[in-house]
């Protein structure tokens, strides 16, 4: 009986969350009633809507506003390519401005490499977030630090790979224009919407409300890892 409430609780916020903030916010909640943890809503919620805030890069974009309406928000920067294939829709993506987006993120990565050292995972990964160290109680500090280090290097071997696959190997051509390329026939929400386009008050309100929050969030987020950096240095996990 408890065990319903409880799930039916969380059903009710979850919706009511959904209709005022969004559905990334309503399961970011779920996220943070099941686990307790702050750092793993709060991390699920701000990468969520940066998702989000990708997918409007393409031609078709996304719901960004569901569920407050279906239609689909879009900046048309790269083609959307995506019923030719995933090979042609790949080859795409890496050949326009998609290809820009995910370089821009590879390099900030890089020039970030001191988030990746083993100090800084120990200093303030950890501290900030108790299941590293209740995973320390089971693995070694080399495969926590693999594990931590993995989605970085995933992503940055996929771009490399996608782009030499696209280019060296396929030899489809480069085209840094506004919605190219253009030698795929791309989809466009304008094809998609019941009214047709993408309205540009609907694109900038929701953008401008995502971006808030997503300031907001990163604020918070700064004045918490400031509170920690000032607690001694924690032990090596072993």
């Amino acid at each position: 009986m408890r065990r319903d409430l409880t799930a039916g609780v969380m059903v009710s916020v979850a919706m009511i969350a959904s209709i005022i903030v969004g559905e990334y916010s309503a399961a970011a909640l779920v996220v943070f009633v099941l686990t307790r943890s702050r750092v793993w809503a709060l991390s699920f919620m701000v990468g969520q809507w940066a998702h989000a805030l990708t997918d409007i890069g393409d031609t078709v974009g996304s719901m960004l506003l569901f569920p407050f309406t279906t239609e689909l928000v879009s900046v048309g920067a790269w083609a959307y390519a995506g019923q030719t294939g995933r090979f042609m829709d790949a080859a795409a993506y890496y050949s326009g401005f998609g290809f820009v987006w995910d370089g821009i993120f590879l390099v900030w990565g890089l020039l970030s490499w001191r988030v990746l050292a083993g100090a800084y995972f120990r200093g303030t990964i950890v501290r900030a977030d108790s299941s590293w160290r209740w995973l320390g109680r089971y693995l070694s500090e080399p495969a926590l630090l693999a594990l931590y280090r993995a989605a970085f290097f995933y992503g940055a071997c996929r771009w490399t790979a996608w782009v030499i696959w696209a280019h060296a190997i396929e030899g489809h051509p480069f085209d840094l224009t506004w919605g190219g390329p253009h030698w795929v026939p791309a989809v466009h929400a304008s094809d998609l919407n019941p009214g047709g386009g993408t309205p540009v008050a609907v694109t900038l309100a929701g953008v401008a409300v995502l971006a808030a929050l997503a300031a907001l969030a990163w604020v918070r987020a700064r004045r918490g890892g400031a509170a920690r950096l000032e607690a001694p240095e924690p032990e090596r996990l072993e």
